[in-house]
């Protein structure tokens, strides 16, 4: 529950971040298994799916959060908070995709 001067706000079991780290947690395993790779980013790319999708989800939390303190309720009833979740999804997997390029840039230049 958080609890702000005009409005209380209880996270869903939708709303947390659960669901998003399991799904995360698999698809981090199944991109880092399609290119061949040292075995240390194919394990930092399914491990750093969890820390992503938790930041991401609190991003959203506290987004909503500000929302609802500013505009009200109107922020909860609305077509883009339903779709925030897959919204946040969707930018955790292209941080999940940038962190490989990292990855793979720092494993290009330590194996020249």
């Amino acid at each position: 529950m958080l609890h702000l001067p005009n409005i209380t706000l209880e996270v869903a079991d939708d709303c947390s971040s659960v669901p998003a780290i399991a799904a995360l947690l698999a698809l981090g395993a199944a991109y880092s298994q399609m290119q061949v790779r040292p075995t240390w980013i194919r394990a930092a790319l399914t491990l750093s799916a969890v820390p992503l999708a938790l930041f991401s989800n609190i991003i959203r939390l506290i987004v909503t959060s500000l929302g609802a303190y500013y505009f009200g309720p109107i922020v909860l009833n609305n077509s883009i908070h339903k779709f925030s979740g897959t919204t946040v999804f969707l930018a955790t997997v292209v941080l999940l995709v940038a962190f490989d390029a990292l990855l793979t840039r720092i494993w290009g230049r330590a194996s020249s």
